[in-house]
């Protein structure tokens, strides 16, 4: 009887296994399609990363080209800024020599300077408020208007606060917007 009992029990735990088979044979029948999904997942994120990188690598390109432009601008425009304030600073000192100096040869000088940046070199780098404010000042010099000694000072400070104005204008420029807000003269 016992001997009957032991092969019921044999026979009980070898249906048990075959109605509820172990971890182990059960991964062995998933592994096929588990070695497939991760293979699928890694070749996804490989391509993942490499589109990743791709664009990292554009978007550093376009920063790269957009500072080289702008060093390029900065270089173009260094001359060209040197030049302006030469030529803002000499309008300045013109006009403040004519507003505080009478009829005199030194004044005479002043008023040729003025008239040859007004007529020529402020007219590259003016712009429209620069120019307003050099016209207002020529006024009073070719008889437009009747300026006493204080009007011609006032405007010669305000011309000078016109090119501050521009100074800090034009500071902020490159070179694809140096003739913006420019005063064209084209005929």
């Amino acid at each position: 009887m016992e001997q009957l009992a032991l092969e019921n029990r044999k026979l009980e735990l070898e249906l048990h296994r075959a109605v509820r088979p172990d971890f182990w044979s059960w991964a062995g029948q998933l592994s096929p399609v588990l070695v497939t999904v991760l293979g699928v997942a890694g070749f996804l994120f490989g391509v993942k990363q490499y589109v990743d990188q791709q664009k990292a690598g554009r978007e550093a390109a376009i920063q790269q080209e957009k500072r080289e432009l702008e060093a390029r601008d900065r270089d173009f425009m260094k001359p060209l800024w040197e030049k302006e304030l030469d030529l803002y600073f000499r309008a300045t000192a013109a006009a403040a020599t004519i507003a505080t100096t009478k009829k005199s040869p030194q004044r005479e000088v002043a008023e040729n300077e003025f008239w040859q940046l007004y007529e020529g070199p402020l007219v590259v780098v003016e712009n429209q408020a620069l120019s307003g404010a050099m016209k207002r000042f020529g006024r009073c010099l070719d008889g437009h208007d009747r300026c006493d000694d204080n009007e011609l000072r006032l405007r010669s400070r305000a011309l000078a606060s016109t090119i501050q104005e521009t100074i800090e204008e034009s500071a902020k420029l490159r070179l694809s917007e140096f003739s913006k807000n420019k005063f064209q003269y084209h005929r």
